[in-house]
């Protein structure tokens, strides 16, 4: 049987504070959202002052780019060449236990 590692509570948990003191860091009011690699949401944080339109969309976001298994930067490239249909920024893979648990989205 293949096994593979998961990212619990707690890991999401720290990725969101790290993501969201980036956020502060650079004045952005933003929406974090933690999807697993099936597209799933984990964990979800509207930054005060983000739109209420930030959580639909990071999820949504995220969801396209579980699914597809494309960053959203492959789906913005592929807009400006005329080929695709949704564009936003990139992800970050999140590593762990030896290997990629899945990609954060920027």
């Amino acid at each position: 049987m293949k096994t593979r590692p998961m990212l619990t509570l707690e890991d999401c948990r720290r990725i969101s504070a790290a993501a969201e003191a980036e956020a502060k860091r650079n004045n952005w009011n933003v929406c974090i959202a933690i999807l697993d690699d099936g597209g799933h949401l984990l964990h979800l944080a509207r930054m005060d002052g983000a739109s209420p339109a930030n959580a639909r969309i990071a999820v949504e976001k995220g969801r396209t780019a579980a699914e597809s298994r494309r960053s959203s930067a492959v789906w913005e490239e592929r807009i400006k060449a005329g080929a695709g249909w949704a564009a936003d920024h990139g992800r970050r893979r999140v590593p762990g236990r030896g290997r990629g648990l899945g990609r954060a989205i920027d």
